[in-house]
């Protein structure tokens, strides 16, 4: 019996729609990308339910017939290509045929569309794969496509969509790209009835102002301009002052109007910024490449943001000179004043105008008698030998020191067992803390000690940790759209950690309370901005324990809040509480906090 069969259109879409259409933001994007495609100058985008419950796409584009509409639905459908040379040359965004009847395998679809030259347009209702209806309806020239119900007859794909915030968040974020691509188009996004982003057309400085500088008054400062015109490549854009650098700033690549995702061309950009922002920082950027579209591969990735250049190792070279170029013209010096070069104003010398009565020749006191080769005499000789003293001394005492740095570097560390006597503690060089054992002399590294302390004392509070109120109320300025969606998604997770908040405007919030365990001193507003940026990074997952992670990063603020010197009263409940927590060698953050010194032992 025969082993090998065709699948059916509608699971052959399915299987397609599992690498296009990933979540709602991947039918925004492939939608918004159509319309850009039909000529359209006004795109409006608006979301229900985060794009769970419906994503409408609506243009003023060229629109399409009756049968074009309803063949735009079949798989490789495409109006961009007519033959494979046609892969190589390739200018609009959607054109391998796949988006459409890939959103109508796995979603309810209904599309209005007219042309300019048609009384009527048409009217198609789509529900996995399958044509519920198609009729001939009034409506504006365009298209308007409503997707409903995303992966409703795929119900494992829907289970694993994330949260409304989160889900909100990679909507805006796709929105972001395609606008930037497209500076020439309008577009407005919106969430239900809330107008939440609106672009007008104009340049690329214009856009950037809108999507992320709206907030900033300072943030055109912040830019400054790139331009590079080869052979080989034209590359426009902007580039941040590298202060602007840090682990969380916008960065965008565009080529022929196409968002892109280049590594290797953000690391040209971070080599242009060598020894100018710190070693864990990243510069801001927005840089557009124009290139001849046959030297471009944009076919290696179903979502066509992975693209292959031919000449990329020339392109690096020519970015990273043209980052370097902007960034020396922002960083020149004053200009002179030719007009006065070389005319120094100095006051030429008289004893009437010096102030001082006319010059004396300055005068050297010195003991004519005084012979080197001669006897020294008894108190001079006692004066040697006290510095000969000092001197032994301190190479005495350097070599103490190096053997005890030897010591503690040097010594495999061991854990502190229970029921182990404590003896005299005493505070060594500032940082560490000796005390004595029965099995020898553990080094305590206070800080990291007292990272382990706060952890624990935070993970054994039960329900919403305590609030400071504060004194005087703080604001708390989201910079973008993604920001604030992360916010929501995090707002009750920091209420319950003990911060306080309170909508003061758009994109604006009151905080009127921290939470009660954050050390004395720390910036609250940023500490608060790096959660965001830090969920932005992936390096914080709101799935995750909350409360664990925050604990960790508040408890390394209490570490580095260490107090230089200790009472011995405090130095003994340190020791007592230390030995007592749930992990007295390592610190939530990482870091060993005892290091032994078994005595009497070789190691």
């Amino acid at each position: 019996m025969d082993v090998v069969k065709l699948l059916p259109d509608s699971v052959a879409n399915q299987i397609a729609a599992g690498e296009v259409v990933q979540r709602p933001s991947s039918v925004v994007k492939e939608l918004m990308e159509n319309a850009v495609d039909a000529g359209a100058r006004l795109v409006k985008v608006i979301v229900r339910g985060a794009g769970k419950q419906a994503i409408t796409v609506i243009d003023d584009g060229c629109g399409m017939s009756e049968s074009d509409a309803r063949l735009a639905f079949e798989r490789h459908a495409t109006s961009k290509i007519r033959q494979a040379e046609d892969l190589f040359s390739i200018k609009t965004m959607g054109f391998r045929g796949e988006a459409l009847p890939s959103i109508a395998s796995v979603a309810q679809v209904e599309i209005k569309t007219r042309r300019e030259e048609d009384k009527l347009g048409t009217q198609i209702a789509i529900e996995g794969s399958k044509v519920m209806r198609q009729e001939p309806t009034e409506c504006a020239k365009g298209t308007q496509f409503t997707v409903k119900n995303l992966f409703f007859n795929v119900p494992a794909r829907r289970k694993f969509l994330k949260s409304d915030e989160t889900e909100m968040k990679n909507i805006v974020q796709e929105f972001q790209r395609v606008a930037m691509a497209h500076k020439d188009v309008a577009f407005r996004l919106f969430s239900g009835d809330d107008l939440m982003v609106e672009l007008t057309a104009g340049n690329m400085k214009q856009r950037v102002m809108q999507l992320f500088g709206r907030h900033k008054k300072s943030f055109e400062k912040d830019l400054i301009p790139i331009h590079a015109d080869t052979t080989l490549v034209q590359i426009e854009g902007f580039v941040g002052r590298p202060e602007t650098a840090g682990k969380s700033v916008p960065q965008n690549f565009m080529v022929n109007d196409r968002y892109i995702v280049h590594p290797y061309f953000r690391r040209a950009v971070i080599q242009a910024y060598d020894r100018m922002i710190q070693v864990d920082a990243v510069p801001m950027f927005f840089i557009e490449f124009k290139v001849d579209p046959q030297t471009l591969d944009v076919n290696i990735h179903p979502t066509k943001t992975e693209v292959k250049f031919e000449n990329e190792r020339e392109i690096y070279s020519i970015l990273v000179v043209a980052v370097k170029e902007a960034l020396g013209k922002f960083n020149i010096a004053p200009s002179l004043d030719f007009d006065n070069a070389g005319t120094m104003d100095i006051p030429v010398y008289s004893p009437k105008n010096c102030g001082c009565g006319g010059m004396k020749m300055p005068e050297v006191n010195f003991d004519k008698s005084y012979n080197p080769f001669a006897a020294p005499r008894p108190d001079e000789r006692r004066e040697t030998r006290n510095w000969e003293t000092m001197f032994e001394g301190m190479k005495h005492e350097r070599k103490e020191a190096e053997e005890q740095r030897l010591a503690i570097d040097e010594t495999a560390t061991a854990s502190v067992a229970d029921g182990q006597e404590v003896g005299e503690s005493i505070y060594y060089r500032g940082r560490w803390l000796c005390v004595a054992l029965k099995s020898g002399l553990a080094l305590i590294d206070v800080p990291l000690a007292l990272q382990r302390i706060k952890y624990d004392d935070m993970m054994a509070m039960e329900g919403d940790m305590p609030s400071q109120k504060l004194l005087f109320d703080e604001i708390l300025q989201l910079r973008s759209c993604d920001d604030e969606c992360i916010f929501h998604e995090i707002e009750v997770d920091l209420r319950e950690i003990g911060f306080r908040f309170e909508q003061f405007g758009p994109m604006m919030y009151r905080m009127d309370g921290v939470p009660a365990v954050m050390p004395e001193g720390v910036d609250s507003l940023g500490f608060v901005q790096s959660i965001i940026d830090g969920m932005k990074e992936g390096e914080l997952d709101v799935r995750n324990e909350f409360k664990a992670q925050m604990a960790v990063k508040i408890a390394a603020l209490s570490g580095r809040n260490a107090k230089p010197q200790m009472g011995k009263e405090e130095r003994d409940r340190l020791v007592a509480r230390l030995f007592a927590s749930s992990n007295p060698n390592n610190a939530p953050e990482g870091g060993q906090i005892i290091k032994m010194i078994r005595l009497g032992t070789e190691d």
